[in-house]
């Protein structure tokens, strides 16, 4: 499957910290400093043959990208934020620049801040099928695909055998802490719901 994600969805993370997920950079096709005016076509036949082969792939949002895709005959689905979560996804990519230092995560940020809700416009006009709209911030994004697939193909296929990192995404987006009504930084880890310590024992195991 081919994922057309958003600025800050979390794809690396994902592809970081799980098998089978790929997330196909659109910067490695920048060669110095330059990058040829059809460089969304290759791009775009590396993401479909590695989604024949049974890799999940994430690929950009470019506009050239969603158009080269959008009569591919493998699956593909688009996902992003919704437009009330503007200043909010504007935090989580400021918090990412900030964590990071990275100059495509500075070109995401002042991205977003410029021109947020005509990006999201774009993409729920597209002829695109299928999508996927995040709705809230507390979100897993691996969670959101298995249960976008249950829903649009009837029955989720991936290999489900590994481990998912809910920690180190949530380190890389700051999301470990949060401010109280008192301005305090106060520690997420003691109330989340993937923390194993906050988990009843007998959740572990079967009845």
């Amino acid at each position: 499957m081919i994922v057309i994600g958003s600025q800050g969805i979390g794809k690396s993370t994902l592809a970081a910290t799980c098998d089978g997920y790929i997330d196909l950079e659109s910067g490695n096709f920048w060669i110095d400093g330059k990058r040829a005016d059809d460089w969304y076509k290759p791009y775009c036949k590396i993401a479909e043959s590695l989604s024949e082969q049974g890799y999940n792939v994430f690929v950009s949002s470019h506009e050239v990208v969603r158009k080269q895709l959008e009569n591919s005959e493998e699956p593909v689905v688009l996902v992003y934020p919704s437009v009330e979560l503007k200043d909010q996804w504007i935090d989580r990519l400021e918090k990412r620049y900030k964590f990071s230092g990275l100059e495509k995560d500075y070109k995401a940020l002042m991205n977003a801040k410029d021109r947020y809700v005509e990006n999201i416009r774009e993409l729920e006009s597209s002829p695109i099928e299928g999508k996927l709209c995040l709705t809230s911030m507390d979100y897993r994004l691996r969670e959101e695909l298995i249960a976008w697939c249950d829903l649009f193909y009837g029955a989720y296929s991936w290999e489900d055998d590994y481990d998912y990192d809910h920690c180190y995404e949530c380190t890389g987006y700051g999301d470990d802490y949060y401010t109280d009504e008192n301005g305090e930084l106060v520690s997420a880890c003691t109330t989340c719901t993937y923390n194993s310590a906050n988990r009843d024992l007998d959740d572990d195991w079967d009845d």
